[in-house]
């Protein structure tokens, strides 16, 4: 199969669920019992989105806008699925909402698993080998990072695969309706980051990095660009890997989808989860340069050629350098991501960010003729 849509973890059932589908193709299934607790799953950025999770408990007793906003279902989860989830969780029963995952190539359902309104954890599923192995990647980085004595990450409850060939990995959290969700970078962020740094750090060699690896598979894909892209990606690596390789140097740890939509903040801490593309060693505080990037994109609207201005106005050399590490390895991964060259060139965001460590470079370019020509003076 492959298709998180068509994965067939559900059957006939009692329970009426609302299914709902936003215009970058993502969909969810909301079930009408304990809605409030289920709608957690639903983490829209924009305002209509926003708007419609508010009203939702109101809007699906008209039946006729169901059409144009969502569809009604009646399931439950396959008797065998069900059975793994309460034994996962440690549950006699439980409820649940499905989220079918953002399209990419590497797209899977993920399940929130609740009672009432406690949320007991999230489960993700796939029936793709390649997903399955970010699973136990995530699990093996989660227990890792927990016995470095990192807080505010999830805890690792299972994984494995089923007699159905269903995959799983399923994970704890601290979400409750109380929860809150930061847009904008804060102290909670900027002391997680530099906690994630502290317990995690260690002085190594470059070429012995994760960070290395991914250049290195960027290096081989290569052929898949334009030579303009090619020349662009080819300066920007060869400026980073001449600083990195010098002498050895302490990394550590990278979320690598440090964003809103991936955190929440209970009790006055932050909780960070989706650690599936993290990386052990890369060089320090790259998620800050992620969470802004993003925000800055999918929140605020930005133009690239704006968000390379505030980057190198706000810019000391330090600063330029992590943003330029940051593109590198964003387009290292999306490469890998990709099955094949076909795919990857019609990546949009491949392109975006290209384009932004283009634009970087040519606006610090200026800058550093212009602090030249003023010493002159």
């Amino acid at each position: 199969m492959g298709n998180s849509r068509t994965m067939d973890i559900f059957e006939q059932g009692k329970d009426t669920f609302f299914r709902l589908r936003n215009s970058d193709g993502k969909e969810w299934l909301i079930p009408k019992r304990n809605m409030r607790t289920a709608l957690l799953l639903y983490q829209p950025s924009g305002w209509k989105g926003k708007l419609l999770k508010r009203l939702l408990p109101w809007i699906t007793l008209c039946k006729g806008l169901e059409p144009r906003l969502f569809s009604r279902q009646h399931i439950c989860l396959r008797k065998s699925l069900h059975q793994l989830l309460c034994q996962v969780f440690g549950a006699k029963d439980i409820e649940f909402a499905v989220f079918f995952g953002t399209p990419c190539a590497h797209q899977k359902i993920t399940i929130q698993v609740f009672q009432g309104e406690k949320i007991l954890g999230y489960c993700k599923l796939t029936d793709k080998e390649e997903v399955y192995r970010l699973f136990k990647h995530e699990q093996q980085l989660l227990t890792q990072l927990a016995e470095c004595g990192v807080e505010g990450t999830p805890v690792a409850l299972g994984c494995g695969q089923t007699d159905e060939g269903l995959c799983y990995f399923a994970q704890s959290t601290v979400k409750t309706r109380h929860s809150t969700y930061p847009h904008q970078w804060g102290k909670l962020h900027e002391r997680f980051i530099r906690n994630l740094y502290e317990k995690t750090r260690a002085t190594m060699a470059y070429e012995d990095t994760d960070y290395h690896e991914k250049i290195q598979v960027l290096k081989s894909r290569m052929g898949w660009f334009t030579p303009a892209q090619q020349r662009i990606i080819g300066e920007a690596v060869g400026n980073v890997e001449r600083v990195l390789g010098q002498d050895d140097r302490e990394w550590s740890a990278y979320h690598a989808d440090f964003t809103p939509w991936n955190m929440m903040v209970e009790q006055g801490r932050l909780f960070v989860f989706d650690w599936e593309y993290a990386l052990r060693f890369c060089p320090p505080m790259l998620d800050r340069c992620h969470f802004l990037i993003q925000t800055r994109f999918f929140e605020l609207h930005q133009k690239i050629g704006d968000i390379v201005k505030e980057i190198v106005r706000n810019d000391d050399n330090s600063n330029f350098f992590d943003y330029l590490c940051y593109l590198i390895i964003t387009i290292a991964i999306y490469v890998e991501r990709e099955d094949n060259a076909e795919a990857a060139a019609s990546e949009k965001s491949i392109d975006r960010w290209i384009r932004l460590t283009e634009l970087l470079m040519k606006e610090k370019e200026e800058k550093a003729k212009s602090e030249t020509e003023k010493t002159k003076e």
